[in-house]
């Protein structure tokens, strides 16, 4: 019997992000450990419901890494490290099989096609041993039913060892000993090593699906969940591209409550920011309803009934895909601005892509998840004399790159008024394109606490290659919305944090009646009557006051007074 203690949710729990960016196992792998803790663990039903619905909640319906990997380490019985050549096999690398340490491998024979299997090692089978050499072995098979282990010993005590299958002579051998239809142990296992990245053990079973491996090539498979089924793991080659799921360990706020501060004094972002970092922790981080609504209760408490400033805050580095950072304005036509909703599903991702989209002679600007799929404006030739090509493939923004830079120079970029006026001439009318612009999303909180408490944001003013921040301020009468507006507008405020202590130096001048006043500037003496008026102090029910000697500009503290002459 083997007990399993865990921390209570009270204290811990996982929190999921969702990351709609098609990488490899292990770039997924690498990504979620630069920014948050790994890629995600599920340990209980409870994680694996708070994981899908992560991933549901951004609309997102197929399949995705997390991280569950199995590490495949191909042994022979006898050491036989060379090649070998044998077909894949299914297997269900099953909750029983992933526990143990070892998995070995039967062959079974059905006329005169074979079938790799594993089995948990413990099972019991006939088997086929060899005698002679690896170079020029003959076969024997055993007809008595043994586990792994007890059959690698009989083979060695009266053979040579387990069989080992280098090529198609030696499986041409198996055949001609081997029963049809008939499982039997060769030489062959390997070890589980299944785990989670985060080095967490793999103890959450599920009902796995069958995983293609072959002996001797594959070396690892990586899980991929499907976002509609929440009952079976899926086991897949690392090099595959999807999105994934990282997570971070977050303490409850069942321990951790913050206390909030309502100051109704009208600063920007950056000086609210500064006030609060100085007199308590930061400006206010909201992470749940609850704090929401304990938010709200202090400022309309305080008779206040506007907008306030919180600890939100978007970073926009706009950047184009070829490099240029010159200034791209015009006035052909040209909404300088676009409205972006600033959605949980975008605000998510690592990077927001742009589009364009013409009407008439008008066009507007708007972003999308790089991942969307649309046709997409290549250049060719230079910067500054570019010949526009409306690519009408439906790709994500990444592919689109990629597309245009093997087969023109890149996407397009615009800089000026002929520019805008070219991509016009090849765009077709009320169509959605990629073009080169993207930006990052990088929302977050002042205390740089992840920003994954969701509402529904208002409309968020943005001007590419101008608005380089929108910082987040909170409608008293609306706890549904987050507003993301310029960071020079001026708002009171709310901080969180306890208050920090006020220090407050007095002077207080000691006189002392004394035969040698140098011996009182002693190290040791000096020492010696701060202990006995603090203990003073304490008796007198005066407590949080340090003592400390003030020097004089020659370095002493006591000097005998003068005394006082008498009038004649």
């Amino acid at each position: 019997m083997c007990e399993i203690f865990l921390l209570s949710s009270c204290l811990l729990f996982h929190q999921y992000h969702f990351v709609d960016q098609r990488l490899n196992w292990t770039e997924a792998q690498t990504y979620c450990r630069q920014k948050y803790t790994d890629l995600a663990t599920i340990e209980t039903s409870e994680d694996m419901h708070k994981l899908m619905e992560t991933v549901s909640s951004a609309g997102y319906k197929s399949g995705f890494w997390i991280g569950l990997y199995i590490e495949i380490n191909w042994r022979w019985s006898d050491g036989f490290s060379g090649s070998f050549t044998g077909n894949s096999y299914e297997t269900s690398v099953n909750p029983s099989n992933c526990l143990s340490d070892q998995i070995c491998m039967v062959v079974y024979w059905h006329y005169e096609h074979h079938h790799w299997s594993d089995s948990n090692c413990s099972s019991l089978f006939p088997f086929v041993c060899y005698n002679g050499t690896q170079q020029n072995p003959d076969y024997v098979f055993v007809n008595e039913r043994m586990n792994w282990s007890s059959a690698q010993r009989y083979c060695r005590q009266n053979f040579t060892d387990l069989v080992t299958l280098r090529n198609e002579t030696d499986w041409t051998k198996l055949y001609s000993v081997t029963p049809i239809e008939q499982n039997v142990w060769i030489g062959l296992y390997r070890d589980s090593n299944i785990s989670w990245s985060d080095g967490s053990n793999f103890s959450f079973s599920q009902k796995p699906t069958s995983s293609s491996l072959q002996p001797g090539v594959t070396s690892a498979r990586c899980s991929y969940q499907y976002a509609q089924n929440e009952n079976d793991w899926y086991l897949y080659p690392c090099e595959y591209r999807y999105p994934f799921v990282c997570y971070i360990f977050i303490l409850s706020s069942c321990l951790l409550t913050r206390q909030y501060h309502y100051v109704g004094q009208s600063l920007n972002w950056t000086e609210a920011q500064t006030y609060c970092r100085q007199k308590y922790t930061d400006l206010a981080t909201i992470e749940t309803s609850e704090e929401m609504d304990k938010v709200m209760n202090i400022v309309s408490s305080a008779g206040y009934s506007s907008y306030f400033w919180t600890g939100l805050y978007s970073s926009i580095n706009w950047r184009w895909s070829d490099g240029f950072k010159g200034s791209y304005y015009s006035s052909f036509n040209y909404n300088y601005n676009y409205w972006s909703s600033e959605d949980s599903f975008n605000s998510r991702g690592d990077q927001i892509c742009m589009i364009v989209y013409w009407h008439s002679q008008h066009h507007h600007w708007s972003e999308s998840s790089c991942s969307s799929l649309f046709p997409f404006v290549c250049y060719t030739g230079t910067q500054q004399n570019p010949e526009y090509v409306f690519v009408n493939e439906r790709m994500n923004w990444s592919s689109a790159q990629r597309y245009c830079r093997q087969n023109f120079t890149d996407l397009a970029t615009l800089r000026n008024e002929t520019d805008w006026m070219k991509l016009y001439s090849v765009t077709p009318i009320e169509q959605n394109v990629w073009f080169g612009l993207n930006r990052d999303s990088n929302i977050s909180w002042s205390d740089r606490s992840n920003f994954f408490f969701y509402q529904k944001p208002t409309n968020l003013l943005l001007w590419p290659g101008v608005f380089s921040a929108r910082c987040g301020n909170q409608y008293v009468n609306n706890t549904n919305y987050w507003y993301l507006s310029p960071c020079e507008n001026r708002n009171p405020f709310v901080c969180y944090g306890p208050p920090k202590a006020q220090i407050q130096k007095s002077v207080v001048k000691l006189r002392l009646k004394v035969e040698n006043s140098d011996i009182l500037n002693d190290a040791a003496v000096k020492e010696k009557l701060l202990e006995k008026l603090q203990e003073k102090l304490k008796e007198n029910g005066v407590t949080g006051v340090k003592l400390k000697w003030r020097e004089t500009t020659d370095g002493k503290v006591f000097n005998q007074e003068e005394k006082k002459k008498t009038e004649t």
